[in-house]
């Protein structure tokens, strides 16, 4: 099992929980977003690192989390 990097991913997706968010696990919604999207997409390069990003963050979105930038 390869090891990822999740810092891109939680700087992209700085999230605040919206109503129907509330009383989730972020850190469990954000694994299983990745993980699924990880799946979807299979092993690749920089192209295939910006489609997880894109899947994941549209799965947090499903999931009624709102993308909000990062703060410095």
């Amino acid at each position: 099992m390869r090891l990822t990097r999740r810092a891109p991913l939680v700087l992209a997706l700085s999230l605040l929980t919206s109503a129907r968010a509330s009383g989730r696990n972020w850190a469990k919604d954000s694994y299983e977003c990745e993980r699924d999207a990880r799946l979807s997409v299979g092993s690749g390069g920089r192209e295939t690192f910006r489609e997880v990003r894109s899947l994941a963050e549209q799965c947090m979105v499903a999931r009624g989390y709102s993308k909000v930038p990062a703060q410095p």
